[in-house]
């Protein structure tokens, strides 16, 4: 365990077409960092996006820090769900969204909701750039999760979207070779479009 203060946790989540990968990387005053994550199968994006900050919470419960430790991702769903208390907009309508529907991902916003005592704040981080303003840090997670490429990536923000490439590409092998190319191609897509101008 490390002793130095929290300084910020960056999270983020990454997959497609049922597995998906998250992480958080957790970085210290004294500028080192740990790396959490994993993947959850048959899932979805978002799903990851809940599960990476959940990882930086249950990080920051079972190391209590003195003061609220700020959390980034560059999820709006996940940032605004937390920030603007849908889970307690959800259990006063019986956890039905305001058209009357199941809310998505009730699991996931009972555990964050569960966490809602740790002392932490939420960030949003603009998609495709980070605390170091640095472009493309999705495009280079979903590269390294379909192709395998070893992409350095350098600042805690984009070592969080490693992590989650990771827990993606671990269960690559586990998809039909159809699933295999159609995230292929998606990702193709998704790299040439957030490459900067």
């Amino acid at each position: 365990m490390n002793n130095s203060l929290v300084r910020a946790i960056y999270t983020d989540g990454s997959g497609n077409v049922g597995v998906c990968g998250y992480a958080a990387v957790v970085r210290f005053a004294d500028s080192t960092t740990i790396e959490l994550g994993g993947y959850e199968p048959d899932s979805t994006n978002l799903r990851a996006e809940l599960l990476g900050v959940i990882t930086a919470l249950e990080y920051l419960r079972a190391n209590p820090q003195p003061l609220k430790a700020p959390i980034f991702s560059d999820s709006k769903y996940a940032i605004d769900g937390l920030n603007e208390q849908w889970v307690s907009i959800w259990q006063q309508r019986s956890w039905l969204t305001i058209k009357g529907k199941p809310v998505v991902n009730r699991d996931l916003w009972e555990r964050l909701e569960a966490l809602r005592s740790v002392p932490a704040t939420f960030h949003h981080l603009r998609g495709h750039t980070d605390a170091a303003g640095k472009k493309g840090r999705d495009a280079l997670a979903q590269n390294r999760a379909c192709f395998g490429e070893d992409t350095p990536l350098h600042n805690a923000g984009n070592q969080a979207a490693d992590r989650a490439a990771d827990g993606f590409r671990l269960n690559w092998a586990t998809l039909k070779p159809d699933e295999q190319t159609d995230i292929t191609a998606k990702a193709v897509s998704y790299v040439k479009n957030s490459l900067p101008d």
